[in-house]
């Protein structure tokens, strides 16, 4: 498989709780990120769903839904339906995505389908593991579950919610992940490597 590639930052040395007040986030938030449009195919009821759990057991967890898209005012009018509206957040589109990677402790993926998945390599490339579903593409391609991140049967949502509380109340277990997230995308997706993969496939063929 020719996977594509990406360019690899370096890791973001910026001060986290400066950056959470400059975005206005409660400076002891546990921050969940979710970097998807505003579509259908994306689940972001599923997301919501999963965000009502977290929020009743877990206190200082903040859910931050990052994109625009033809569902986003739908999303915005039922969120006064939510208990704790105002821990979840919907960004609209930002230019700055990579701060909010940056006040990340996790990100989280619903989508019922993800070609290949690029939202989860640019989480797990910042040291931020990712909890998405299986059976739904691209994800499936790039985290190893339970060793840089989770992969979830694709319709238990509790088992999500599960694994998604665990790393917001594991800061060693978030961390060791996150490590092991950019060292597989550092070693898997960057262009080096897609090119060894070009010459390999190129040499294949003419023997």
């Amino acid at each position: 498989i020719l996977y594509n590639a990406i360019e690899i930052p370096q890791l973001d040395k910026r001060d986290k709780k400066s950056l959470k007040k400059a975005l206005n986030i409660p400076l002891d938030s546990k921050v969940v990120l979710m970097v998807a449009a505003f579509r259908p195919i994306k689940r972001h009821d599923i997301a919501l769903k999963i965000a009502k759990k977290i929020l009743k057991k877990e206190k200082n967890a903040i859910f931050i839904f990052a994109g625009g898209g033809e569902t986003l005012d739908t999303y915005l009018k039922s969120k006064e339906d939510i208990e704790e509206n105002e821990r979840i957040i919907f960004t609209g589109h930002v230019n700055n995505i990579e701060d909010y990677y940056h006040i990340s402790d996790v990100t989280i993926l619903t989508a019922e389908y993800e070609p290949f998945g690029y939202a989860v390599i640019e989480s797990m490339v910042r040291e931020v593991p990712v909890v998405a579903f299986l059976g739904t593409g691209g994800p499936a391609e790039i985290i190893s579950d339970k060793n840089d991140g989770y992969l979830i049967p694709k319709t238990d949502i509790e088992l999500f919610t599960e694994k998604l509380y665990l790393l917001l109340e594991n800061e060693d277990l978030r961390k060791s992940m996150g490590i092991k997230a950019r060292e597989s995308v550092i070693k898997r997706f960057t262009y080096e490597t897609w090119l060894k993969n070009i010459s390999k496939i190129f040499h294949e063929q003419l023997d």
